[in-house]
This record gives C-alpha cells, sequence and structure tokens, in this order.
C-alpha cells in the first residue's frame, strides 16, 4: 500500500497531464535515458530524488514575500523561432523542453508560468543551478555579507 501511495505521489503529475502510464514512466527511467525528452524526462527532473542520493537543505526561518506584478510587456515580447516571431507567453507554453519560467526584477516577480509542472514542485536544477549559485554568492561577497576567505563549513554546517 505504501509502495503504491509513493509511486502516485511522484506519478501525479503525469497523471493529471493524462501521460501514459504512471507507473510504466517511474520504472522506465534509468541513467542511459533519463535525458532523452518527453514524459521520462519530466519524470526525472521532478522526481529526481527518487533516482538519485541527494539531501534537502531546509530553508531557515526568515523569507522574502516577492510582489507579483505581471509584465504585459515581458508576456507580448517577441521571440523569432525558427524563422517566425511568437509572443514570450506562447513560446513559453509551446516549448517542449521548458517546464517553468520565472523572472524577477527589482524583487518583484513579472512574469511566471508553469507549462509541464505545479509551482510547489521542485525541479532538478542541473547546470542553472551553478549560475544562480554563482551569483547570489557574488552578490553576497560585494554586500560583503560572505568572505571568500572562509571556509563553506562557516555558512553551511
Amino acid at each position: 500500500m505504501l509502495k503504491l501511495l509513493a509511486i502516485l505521489l511522484f506519478s501525479a503529475p503525469l497523471i493529471a497531464a493524462g501521460a501514459e502510464d504512471a507507473r510504466e514512466v517511474f520504472t522506465r527511467v534509468t541513467p542511459q535515458n533519463f535525458d532523452i525528452g518527453g514524459s521520462v524526462s519530466l519524470q526525472f527532473h521532478l522526481h529526481a530524488e527518487s533516482y538519485l542520493r541527494s539531501a534537502t537543505i531546509a530553508r531557515g526561518d526568515s523569507t522574502l514575500d516577492l510582489d507579483i506584478a505581471q509584465n504585459r510587456d515581458i508576456t507580448a515580447a517577441s521571440v523569432r523561432i525558427d524563422n517566425a516571431s511568437v509572443e514570450f507567453a506562447d513560446y513559453v507554453a509551446s516549448d517542449t523542453l521548458l517546464d517553468s519560467v520565472v523572472i524577477l526584477h527589482h524583487g518583484q516577480i513579472v512574469f511566471e508560468a508553469y507549462p509541464k509542472m505545479e509551482p510547489q514542485e521542485r525541479h532538478f536544477g542541473w547546470s542553472v543551478t551553478k549560475v544562480l549559485t554563482s551569483a547570489t554568492l557574488a552578490t553576497l561577497v560585494a554586500e560583503g555579507s560572505v568572505s571568500m576567505d572562509a571556509p563553506v563549513e562557516t555558512y553551511v554546517p
């Protein structure tokens, strides 16, 4: 019973999307095919902790609430794809490789879309994580909040 519940929880996005049998997709992910695209890759990226050894680092007590200020200029911005112009929002909704997009500007969410996942779902970030982490670290160093000379254990136990 517990195993069935776990499979249903991990595969809920696939069931909701009307995809192929969720249990079959869950078990079809392998080290050789996890990034082939389609339902196998979506399953892996949304549930990487089921396939890889991982640890969740809990957030601290304080959080920053971001205001939502959807920017129509971003939504309607022209994107050129295969010699055709489409609105950015339409591009995000139709691109087979995008699971979610969030654009922040001056502490506000100015564009947010989740074409293949739910806002509360975690996504395996791969190398995008390196860019976000290094940009955040550079900002903290510039502010004097972090010293590059201190060992990482000073900040993360």
